[in-house]
């Protein structure tokens, strides 16, 4: 069973025993900047900038008016307050392996880099070190939101290459440039701050939240107090980036994206290493209606190591997040494992989901080929492999052909933070337990007064994981639904050639229609019918699919039709689900 644990990916020699951490004994082990050196080859690299119309040599802090230029750092600098403000367009900043050390003062808000005046386009900060002073004091508010690169008032074409950011500041981003389009990438950034003052509007290491036609690659966020990067929806890539999350605050996204307004939506998300930890890890977040997104290629480990001073105990971290809505998401061939224990975190459990998704009615995300993990230490701590919660309406949420295994259960279907309705489906996954724990579940809910709901269809279930594996909490107040469904195969030939396009008609033995279609490409038909339902509803019905058991409505009669002839067949739950209908005769 363990072989679904660490498949073998690139990243597979990154995987170390767990180290201590915090309150908690910790799982999760961050990536060395050895390791991540060596991986996306930041040693030594240096950003070629080209050639501007003029080039001018910088041996102090000052400001950069020159359009059409090239500044060449001679030396090491250090400014009171702010060291470049850029007041032209076109304009690189070649920092020539150097440090710039900004706010020596420590009375202000001041930055590394930043840019004076609206449309500036065509800039470029690359290759050296940018650090915040130590004469900031990382607890005092009033130097909040002093990042090494400012650029809030917007650029268009922005290049931020081969830096290596340091800041401890309270409330501070590493990059702040909500509007740029343009490319991130070979930098290092350390987070050394530990203050967040309002966690709603999210510390990021690369914080580009609203940007488009962005590429983030390439980067090490080697350590970040809540986020990692914000990288933007409309047609942006944020790919080959490795992220240490050492969470202080809720909602310590890795990766997040989250919607804007009409339109903004268009990105991929491959090929990252996150790793991450602390007060509440969320590895990958797609929140609040943000649409038509790949996530592919991850590699993603999180647990809950710190206690949440917000709600005064331990709260549920998740590899991959997605509540308040989100449409037209693909989550294929990544690998997700989050840890839990119990009693870890001054007593109490380290737990999560992960998982953790819902969304509106009409919305749809579909994960695909993916290896989902969820251990719990013991057997004792909450950790869903899965995990639908957070009032889910839809059934365009599918979940087709993954590894999904976990110690406490492999799907659960609503907790606390919301319900699991609008029937979900689960489609030729594979289901596995990890071990034999007495709390262990296939299928739970976690909420009796909550909704839970699903459609489980054609998976399979290993090493003690069963659809007989069942914890709905029956007698709660929540409406509670699953359905287990079988598939019914029809093949239509005409003697030796299968037959395309030919219309299909079941009925069961009343002369109900069960389901009705067209063959594909191979002269198929398949339709799934109820093997059996766990509810406390029965008066219940879910909008398109047939109610009655296979028991109930057998013998189903099958009638063919197309340009090649007519036929008719019948299937009987003794004979198997499955038929060859012959239009020749």
């Amino acid at each position: 069973m363990y072989r679904f644990l660490f498949p073998l990916l690139a990243v597979l020699c990154l995987v170390s025993p767990p180290c201590s951490f915090a309150q908690a004994e910790s799982h999760v082990r961050f990536i060395t900047y050895e390791e991540a050196a060596a991986k996306l080859g930041l040693t030594d690299y240096r950003y070629e900038t080209g050639k501007q119309d003029k080039v001018v040599e910088l041996t102090e802090p000052g400001v950069l008016d020159k359009g059409h230029t090239t500044y060449v750092l001679q030396n090491d600098v250090s400014a009171a307050k702010t060291a470049f403000v850029i007041k032209a367009t076109d304009v690189t900043l070649d920092l020539n392996g150097h440090v710039v050390e900004y706010g020596t003062a420590g009375k202000s808000r001041c930055y590394g880099v930043t840019n004076d005046g609206y449309h500036r386009n065509n800039l470029v900060v690359a290759n050296g070190t940018i650090r915040q002073s130590s004469a900031m004091d990382e607890k005092d508010s009033n130097l909040a939101e002093s990042s090494p690169i400012h650029f809030a008032q917007g650029v268009d074409r922005v290049v931020l290459a081969g830096l290596t950011l340091e800041y401890h500041s309270p409330q501070t981003s590493g990059m702040f440039l909500p509007w740029s389009p343009g490319e991130i990438h070979h930098n290092v950034i350390r987070d050394k701050g530990h203050v967040v003052i309002n966690r709603h509007q999210s510390v990021a290491a690369i914080n580009a939240a609203r940007a488009n036609n962005l590429n983030v690659h390439s980067n090490f966020v080697e350590r970040v107090r809540q986020s990692g990067i914000f990288p933007g929806l409309l047609k942006t890539t944020c790919k080959g980036n490795i992220v240490n999350i050492d969470s202080v605050a809720s909602n310590s996204f890795g990766i997040g994206y989250y919607g804007v307004k009409e339109g903004w939506d268009t990105w991929v998300c491959e090929d990252n290493i996150i790793r991450g930890k602390g007060v509440h890890p969320v590895g990958i977040g797609v929140v609040h209606n943000a649409a038509k997104g790949i996530i592919r290629n991850n590699d993603v480990e999180a647990m809950v190591t710190a206690w949440n001073d917000e709600y005064n105990q331990p709260i549920g971290g998740a590899c991959y997040r997605t509540t308040w809505g989100a449409d037209k998401i693909l989550v294929e061939n990544n690998r997700f494992v989050y840890y839990g224990a119990p009693d870890s975190v001054r007593g109490k459990d380290s737990w999560g989901r992960t998982i953790w998704v819902a969304i509106e009615k009409g919305q749809s995300i579909v994960f695909k080929n993916n290896v989902i993990t969820g251990v719990s230490e013991g057997g004792g701590s909450k950790v869903p492999a899965i995990g639908v919660t957070g009032h889910n309406k839809s059934s365009g949420l599918v979940f087709i052909n993954n590894k999904v295994a976990s110690s406490w259960a492999n799907v659960m279907l609503a907790d606390y933070y919301g319900e699991a309705g609008g029937y979900p489906r689960f489609i030729d996954n594979d289901f596995i337990r990890l071990k034999d724990y007495k709390d262990y579940y296939t299928i739970r809910s976690d909420a009796n007064y909550r909704i839970s709901t699903g459609v489980f269809m054609d998976n399979r279930y290993e090493d003690g994981a069963s659809m007989d594996s069942t914890r709905l909490e029956l007698s709660g107040k929540g409406v509670k639904d699953v359905l287990f469904m079988r598939p019914c195969a029809i093949q239509v030939r005409n003697g030796e050639n299968s037959v395309p396009g030919a219309r299909v008609v079941l009925k069961d033995k009343t002369g109900a229609t069960v389901a009705e279609g067209a063959t594909d490409e191979a002269g198929r038909f398949e339709a799934r019918l109820l093997d059996h339902r766990i509810t406390n509803r029965p008066d219940q019905a879910p909008e398109g699919i047939y109610m009655k058991t296979i028991d109930e409505a057998a013998p189903y009669t099958v009638t063919v039709e197309s340009d090649k002839g007519a036929a008719n067949a019948t299937i009987d739950k003794g004979t198997g689900l499955a038929v060859t209908v012959d239009l020749g005769g």
